[in-house]
């Protein structure tokens, strides 16, 4: 579904924020499409999953 949204709302190349990575779906739907997605998490936890 992120994937279908990010198709529709921004072109290949463009930034995709999450200001809220958790668990990165926003990211890997935005590496699937194309899209580049700086993130941001405040907590350690998913912040050390995601390296």
């Amino acid at each position: 579904m992120l994937e279908d949204a990010l198709l529709d709302l921004a072109k290949i190349g463009d930034l995709v924020l999450d200001p809220f990575l958790g668990s990165g779906s926003t990211l890997m739907a935005a590496a699937k499409t194309g899209r580049v997605c700086p993130g941001l998490e405040l907590d350690p936890l998913y912040a050390d999953e995601l390296r």
